[in-house]
């Protein structure tokens, strides 16, 4: 199973020039998300910054500006040259280093499009290419099964599933405010109910063309209801939907399936084609072993073991947040940019909500991460740069039950508690100290 994943979804060995344009698509959608989310990369200083490990705290600025200019060059190196082997392989690595230490400076980076983009160039390096689009077709299958078990929940079908129905029922003017909430639930089971028949569609050559036509149904309808006519979601989230497109277009259609090839095998995980013998694989362990890492890790997630985005729970409603209250007194001490978004919560509360999402998504064009490690320190950020003091309190909420959406609260009302909160985890927890004013520390 190691060397050679589901026998049904291998690939003849591709056309060069059309595995040549595939890269380019590739590299190009890349480039497109990167400009679309430029603040988010470019080491910017006003939304706090949370790195992997806590020694990256430390680290200036201008190692940002190194990883993305690095990874700006790497990708125009694939486009340019992806004819060239040694070239675009060349630059693959190099891409995945810059983009390793980008996200290691901020985890904010592990946006779900840079990981699947990671992982992908990882393939395209690490083996030739009717292999790597082997494994590129069993990444992608797994991101389609991982996102709709996700969203099969209380949380997803009570939330976002409903502003999705609403959403889609409104483009055809239909009003379905007095339908039974049975009937709405069932109907927004239906989107992960599409995506799940998605992935297992695409995982055998009999019903791929019917996946294929489904994917991109499904996508069209995602950019309907997202996009300007819909709930006006951020380019970027569009652009994702439409790399989707081609990106099943070109892996599932375009590469075709080995003719004559059984999908049942020959009892060890090789193709049994008629009158030939499996030739021996050339894949290095420790590639096939990364891959299977990103396949299988997922399944830590409802443990609690494993982040919500790299689980691939897309439009996900159950993850873990940080809500933080700023007294009513405090507020003038934050710069405008921050204070329009701060929102009240109750006409005789004496605190207001800083919207940490809508902060995220004015200030680097992409949406927070969705794990309540890191939005403690954003949260520790804010209250040490403008000097808060006492003036907050934190809610931390875990992640909702999948059957009642119910979750545990934690509120944290001075820093000595907050940081032994953030004590608690393997991955740092602790802004960066770019995103902090030194003085208000002190």
């Amino acid at each position: 199973m190691l060397r050679n994943p589901l026998p049904c979804l291998a690939s003849p060995e591709p056309e060069p020039l059309l595995y040549a344009w595939w890269l380019r698509c590739w590299s190009l959608f890349c480039l497109g998300l990167i400009a679309l989310t430029w603040p988010l990369w470019t080491g910017q200083s006003l939304f706090p910054q949370v790195p992997v490990f806590s020694w990256a705290t430390m680290l200036p600025a201008w190692c940002d500006l190194l990883g993305v200019s690095i990874l700006l060059a790497s990708l125009l190196s694939v486009s340019l040259l992806a004819r060239c082997a040694t070239a675009r392989n060349f630059a693959l690595c190099a891409g995945i280093g810059a983009l390793l230490i980008l996200v290691l400076l901020d985890q904010s980076r592990f946006q779900p499009w840079a990981y699947l983009a990671m992982v992908l160039a990882f393939c395209m390096f690490a083996f030739q290419p009717s292999d790597a689009i082997r494994w590129m077709r069993l990444l992608v299958v797994s991101l389609y099964f991982y996102s709709a078990i996700s969203k099969l929940d209380y949380s997803f079908l009570h939330t976002i599933g409903q502003q999705f129905l609403v959403t889609l029922a409104s483009m055809i003017h239909i009003d379905i405010g007095k339908w039974p909430l049975t009937v709405k639930l069932a109907l927004a089971a239906g989107f992960p109910t599409w995506e799940l028949l998605v992935a297992l569609g695409l995982s055998f050559p009999k019903t791929r063309i019917a996946a294929v036509a489904g994917a991109i149904a499904m996508h069209l309808a995602l950019l309907l209801i997202l996009g300007p006519w819909g709930l006006e979601h951020r380019l970027g989230v569009q652009m994702w939907n439409l790399y989707f497109i081609v990106q099943t277009v070109f892996l599932f259609g375009l590469f075709g399936s080995p003719e004559k090839t059984s999908c049942k095998g020959n009892g060890t995980g090789e193709l049994a084609e008629q009158g030939t013998k499996p030739a021996p694989e050339k894949q290095p362990f420790f590639a096939r072993l990364v891959v299977w890492s990103v396949v299988l890790l997922p399944l830590l997630e409802p443990l609690g073991w494993f982040d919500h985005w790299p689980a691939w729970g897309l439009y996900a409603s159950r993850t873990s947040q940080v809500t933080l209250l700023v007294h009513r007194t405090a507020t003038n001490r934050l710069p405008e940019r921050v204070r329009r978004h701060l929102e009240d919560i109750g006409t005789k509360n004496e605190s207001v909500e800083l919207n940490l999402d809508d902060w995220a998504l004015d200030a680097v064009h992409a949406p927070i991460y969705p794990q309540a490690r890191v939005q403690l320190g954003i949260a520790e950020s804010v209250i040490l740069r403008w000097n808060l003091s006492h003036r907050f309190m934190v809610v931390m909420s875990g992640t909702a039950s999948r059957f009642s959406g119910k979750r545990q609260r934690r509120i944290l009302q001075d820093l000595s508690a907050l940081r032994r909160q953030a004590s608690t985890y393997w991955i740092n927890s602790r802004p960066r100290r770019v995103t902090i004013s030194l003085q208000a520390e002190h």
